[in-house]
């Protein structure tokens, strides 16, 4: 558990009690030494929102309008420093997007500036962020500073290097609703069988509400929340990113794959030139697949391939996604031990009971465990079994990683 915001000061007195008798004690001993003190080290976080952002009365703006338009804003100020060696890490975030109607979402966009506060310090922007960070010798922050209004999308993430200087600085965020994604329309079905009625060419892809959709904002109004978080050390995951998947490359992909040599068809261990050879690339942001079940690998730093797992989104609303992956192992066949088998077995239900609970036979969702194997149900499926194999599914198809060595989509 990482340590948050303050922590108190812990005070030990040690007494050294020696007694030395028999029935008639003719001699005793007994000192108590001065006090010992254990001191932490000093770790400071405070954070201030002024105002909220009122969407009333809006009118749909393009984003060459934005400069001009009169947004509503919202400003949160935050303050900390640390002593610890390991610094200390902050994130700002959009959280509680209400945003959708009859399963479609208002297309926002958010606007943020990060300034100093009263000649306070913020440290020094960096594209490199993620990498930088591992440095720690100072502080630095990255600024998504615009994107569209989405659950968990990081606005800024800043490390806070050790040191009494610290930051002290002010996030500005506007929104306002994309005109360029949305398109309000009672006469559009799709077809355009009626020439009288709103055409496919005027949609153009955008998201398409009604009158009486578009009109009921007024009465349930669009928001959002920023939540701040402060922890000592690093601990922000990098968007894209999953954590139990940590430094995999992602792929979807109907080629075979393998993680070990010893497998039924005799094949090569896999490399990054395997799936170069292929024209294939592997992505750091499994987001950019634009896929719900997807392969998840591990190289070493001879790009061999050395782990692989089927992965999965798991959404829970409109706005909810949680990533998770899986790892498969070898049977003993193929090189595998039970031992390792049953370790990463365990893992894998680790991972997915508490993603999706105990199963409801009413909504045919959550987790089945026959003492083999565990069966999870929902909006994509995930199956870990003691053989080491595993797979992610929803109705189109699956992601398998088999305990031979192979790994492949279908």
């Amino acid at each position: 558990m990482k340590k948050k915001y303050l922590i108190s000061s812990i005070l030990i007195i040690v007494i050294l009690a020696l007694i030395i008798g028999v029935t008639y004690a003719f001699f005793n001993y007994t000192r108590t030494g001065s006090e010992s003190t254990l001191r932490t080290g000093r770790i400071y976080f405070s954070s201030s929102q002024n105002g909220t952002i009122e969407l009333t009365n809006f009118f749909p703006i393009t984003s060459t309008q934005v400069d001009s338009a009169n947004l509503d804003t919202v400003t949160v100020a935050v303050i900390g420093d640390t002593t610890y060696v390991d610094g200390e890490e902050f994130l700002i975030s959009i959280v509680d997007v209400n945003n959708t109607i009859n399963n479609k979402k208002v297309p926002m966009n958010y606007i943020a500036t990060y300034t100093t506060n009263n000649n306070g310090v913020i440290g020094s922007s960096s594209n490199d962020y993620w990498n930088a960070r591992e440095d720690k010798d100072a502080s630095i922050y990255l600024l998504n500073s615009i994107g569209p209004v989405k659950e968990n999308t990081q606005v800024l993430v800043s490390y806070i290097d050790n040191g009494a200087t610290g930051i002290n600085g002010i996030l500005t965020v506007k929104a306002y609703i994309d005109a360029e994604r949305i398109a309000i329309s009672d006469t559009y079905d799709s077809t355009e069988s009626d020439n009288m009625g709103t055409t496919n060419h005027w949609i153009d892809g955008r998201v398409r509400f009604t009158a009486d959709e578009w009109n009921s904002f007024s009465e349930t109004p669009i928001s959002f929340k920023l939540r701040v978080e402060s922890n000592e050390g690093i601990w922000v995951q990098k968007p894209g990113t999953v954590e139990s998947c940590e430094g995999c490359k992602f792929i979807y992909t109907i080629n075979q794959y393998f993680y070990s040599a010893n497998n039924s068809q005799s094949s090569p261990l896999s490399t990054l030139t395997t799936f170069a050879n292929n024209n294939e690339t592997l992505t750091d942001d499994y987001r950019s697949l634009n896929k719900d079940y997807f392969l998840g690998f591990k190289f070493d730093g001879s790009g061999n391939v050395t782990n692989a797992y089927a992965c999965g989104i798991l959404r829970e609303n409109t706005n909810s996604e949680k990533p998770f992956c899986i790892e498969g192992s070898l049977a003993d066949t193929y090189g595998g031990n039970s031992t390792t088998r049953t370790a990463i077995y365990n893992t894998n239900m680790a991972i997915l009971n508490p993603l999706y609970g105990q199963y409801d036979s009413g909504t045919g969702i959550g987790c089945k465990d026959n003492s083999a194997a565990l069966g999870c149900y929902g909006f994509v499926d995930g199956f870990s079994y003691s053989t080491g194999i595993v797979y992610t599914r929803d109705t189109d198809g699956r992601c398998y990683v088999g305990n031979s060595g192979n790994a492949y989509c279908m």
